[in-house]
């Protein structure tokens, strides 16, 4: 039986080190994968629980708070294209107030749902123009907002 400091080596090249109680993944500790993909930080019951960072083998990788294997609180992503999202999290999702940004440079601040825009958004866009408003990722379209382009404010 497993119970305290340990390492742990799959036949398939997977490894963890860290912690175990009563034969699981508990506590502090880091798996790396045969693929490259890591995880270091908290464990319960063998899943990612608490604070931890994934990292895929490109460079890209999440940290923060995690639940049931996923990202539940709040997190960051970062992606070596450029891509960020920093802010909530629910069951691996966007979900909550965030900040994304696109590889185009695109910047989005406000309410999110399931990695959807939904609810009150800023969008400033690369070339400067600014669009606030609601957004309703059910819909996909705008509903209600004011952009602000090249020095004007316009009603939608």
């Amino acid at each position: 039986e497993y119970d305290g400091q340990g390492t742990y080596m799959r036949a398939n090249g997977d490894h963890y080190k860290g912690e175990w109680k009563n034969n699981l993944m508990t506590g502090n500790g880091k798996v790396v994968f045969k693929d490259g993909i890591m995880y270091e930080g908290n464990w319960k019951d063998d899943k990612r629980d608490g604070q931890g960072t994934f990292t895929w083998p490109d460079g890209g990788h999440c940290e923060g708070e995690w639940k049931n294997n996923l990202m539940n609180g709040i997190g960051k992503l970062f992606e070596p294209n450029g891509i960020t999202y920093e802010g909530n999290w629910k069951d691996g999702a966007y979900n909550g107030q965030g900040t994304h940004t696109s590889v185009d440079g695109d910047h989005y601040e406000g309410e999110w749902e399931n990695n959807m825009m939904n609810g009150n958004v800023k969008k400033i866009y690369k070339n400067g123009i600014i669009y606030q408003g609601t957004y309703r990722c059910n819909e996909g379209r705008v509903k209600v907002g004011t952009w602000l382009e090249q020095g004007g404010w316009r009603r939608m």
